[in-house]
């Protein structure tokens, strides 16, 4: 930040907040801008009443007292700590292709161990990533040669983190499959829904405290091949930036590597660097020391770059990366063929060229067209994924990727899938969402093209389960349906398994509540007797009752008290099913995707899918509420 303060809030808040805003800037370079005033009150509040609700003027005394101790909590709390695994993936297929060179130049000084400097690396997805990589890479260039990742951060707390090496299970469903396998093991007793990476990959990092402003002792007299550091600069003035790019590049080997974040470029900071990649830099030969880091006049025009020889690349490898990598998308949704479209569109590593809506138009697709990979949905009508991987997944068949609305850790599916042929498996958080897995899916697909299938990793098998519903006659299923739809409902019937909760059908259209309706509905799910629903009903599991609108929607609160509710919307919703829906406070929403159903508000779902996935979405609902 500079002198500026940030914009004025009310009293003592005002002060405080300039002042530890202040204080960071100068012992971490990190800029608080105005953007994030409401961020640094939450924090600077919840630390407040940690330490006894002192007021905003106790508060700052409390750091003058304290400053050691307290300033190394601000830090903690108020420097930025998001990133994942494998962010920013294309720059690791530049390190890939560069590896060749760095261990050569690495032989002809004598050394067999790369070296990598992961800076700023906040709570060590980065230094994990890096090692995961380089344990498949390196040995397939020189079998010889080991690797190390230094990992830093400013952050103490952030270090023990990383040095733990502990994560939440969902955390490491974005790494490719390929390079998860002896990497993780499931934890035990109050940490068994984390992992924890494995001596072997623990064995190839180190971490420590940092600051990037005073780098004079940490790490005298050692160089890298290798600096990775992303996604910080963003946080910091220019002439800090070159302050630390001035004290980072000398501990560069010649031809040694530097990678920024893909938003940070140092192109135009009038630095002896040159791109040699996607925001990727060396020094450039024969630059003198002095011309790093060489702040510029203000004003004053900085030179111009001058040409780079690379080192000479050992001959590649046979096999290429086909591009691009043409693409078949096997899923009976619709919208995620169009948001496919969008994922891969102007990305000229990939094509689609076909689009199959279930296993059997994928089957015909292949046999008059080539492809080099197929994204696979699980749920889908007339010839699912699991029975398409059974009857086709062969050596010969093109690498499969799952994307698909099951969770991962389902064992009947998900894990069943991968043990089938499936290269790896893409868990969609929400068709809205789908788009928000851009870089996970692609970096699958490439993955899946290097690597055979393996099937499921350790990890995955050590998570393994089946959605089982614990008690549940404390759920219930709401059904909002016309009677065109009851085949539909069929479908979803005979899709669930196991103990299944009470369902509830509620016609959306007025004149079809009678016994015709009832008939139909007990002839279309196949069971003995539909009752119809009463506030002094006692539902049983797994019984089929009907519902009038107006009668459920004055009973709701009695109904649905205590119990977790899963609402399954059939076709276009009509106005009064969502006011009902809407006092259904909690409850799991899943609406059909139709044609058009985007264009409506669908602010009250939870979810839109085919209803091939009703079955499979619901029952995950309550399996995982009840285990929570």
């Amino acid at each position: 930040m500079s002198e500026q303060k940030l914009r004025p809030s009310k009293g003592e808040l005002t002060e405080l907040v300039n002042t530890v805003s202040d204080l960071i800037r100068k012992k971490t370079g990190n800029i608080i801008s105005n953007a994030q005033l409401s961020m640094v009150e939450a924090r600077l509040s919840r630390r407040m009443i940690e330490l006894g609700r002192l007021s905003a003027s106790e508060y700052l005394q409390y750091i003058k007292e304290n400053s050691k101790e307290e300033e190394i909590k601000l830090i903690g709390l108020l420097t930025t700590h998001h990133t994942h695994f494998f962010r920013e993936f294309i720059q690791f297929e530049t390190l890939e292709r560069e590896l060749p060179a760095l261990v050569s130049a690495a032989r002809k000084r004598g050394s067999k161990e790369l070296r990598i400097w992961s800076a700023a690396c906040s709570r060590g997805q980065e230094v994990y990533s890096l090692a995961m990589f380089l344990r498949k890479k390196v040995p397939a260039v020189a079998a010889d040669f080991s690797f190390r990742v230094f990992g830093s951060d400013v952050d103490p707390e952030s270090v023990r983190f990383a040095e733990n090496g502990v994560y939440r299970k969902r955390e490491i469903r974005e790494v490719p499959m390929a390079f998860l396998e002896g990497g993780w093991a499931r934890g035990t007793g109050t940490i068994a829904d984390y992992v924890k990476a494995s001596k072997d990959l623990r064995k190839h990092c180190e971490f420590k405290v940092a600051n990037l402003l005073d780098l004079k002792t940490t790490f005298r007299g050692q160089m890298f091949d290798v600096i990775f550091c992303r996604n910080v600069f963003i946080y910091f003035e220019q002439k800090a930036i070159i302050s630390i790019l001035n004290n980072m590049f000398p501990l560069l080997h010649p031809n040694g590597l530097f990678f920024s974040g893909l938003s940070e470029s140092l192109s135009q900071m009038g630095l002896a660097i040159e791109s040699v990649g996607p925001n990727i830099y060396i020094q450039k030969i024969g630059a003198k020391l002095s011309q790093l880091g060489s702040v510029a006049a203000k004003d004053k025009e900085l030179p111009s770059a001058v040409a780079v020889e690379m080192p000479v690349q050992p001959v590649a490898k046979v096999w290429k990366m086909p591009k691009p990598i043409r693409l078949l998308v096997v899923d009976d949704s619709k919208t995620v063929h169009t948001i496919m479209k969008k994922i891969f569109h102007n990305d000229p590593d990939f094509r689609i060229v076909g689009h199959a809506m279930n296993g059997l138009e994928a089957e015909a697709f292949l046999k008059d067209n080539q492809v080099d990979s197929v994204t696979l949905d699980i749920h889908m009508p007339e010839m699912d994924g699991l029975t398409y991987l059974e009857k086709n997944f062969s050596s010969k068949h093109p690498p499969v990727v799952m994307v698909s609305s099951a969770n991962r850790d389902d064992a009947s599916t998900a894990l069943k899938s991968l043990r089938l042929g499936a290269s790896d498996f893409v868990e969609k958080p929400s068709l809205q969402n789908l788009g928000t897995l851009t870089e996970e899916i692609k970096n699958k697909i490439k993955m899946s093209l290097m690597y055979s299938s393996s099937g499921p990793s350790q990890v995955d098998r050590d998570f393994a389960k089946a959605d089982v519903i614990k008690d549940p006659q404390d759920c219930l299923r709401v059904v909002f349906l016309d009677l065109p739809q009851l085949e539909k409902l069929r479908s979803v019937w005979n899709a669930f398994s196991g103990k299944q909760p009470p369902v509830v059908v509620v016609p959306m259209t007025h004149g079809v509540f009678s016994n015709a309706f009832l008939s139909e509905l007990e002839t279309a799910n196949g069971v003995e007797k539909v009752d119809v629903w009463t506030k002094d009903s006692k539902m049983a599991c797994a019984g089929l009752y009907v519902a009038e609108m107006s009668e459920l929607q004055a009973e709701c609160a009695n109904v649905c008290k205590d119990k977790q509710v899963s609402v399954l919307c059939f076709g276009p919703v009509s106005a009064s099913c969502i006011k009902l829906i809407k006092s259904l406070k909690g409850a799991q929403v899943l609406v059909e995707e139709v044609p058009g159903v985007l264009d409506h508000d669908t602010s009250f779902a939870t979810d839109i899918f085919p209803i091939t996935s009703f079955a499979c979405i619901s029952s995950q609902f309550f399996s995982m509420r009840k285990a929570a």
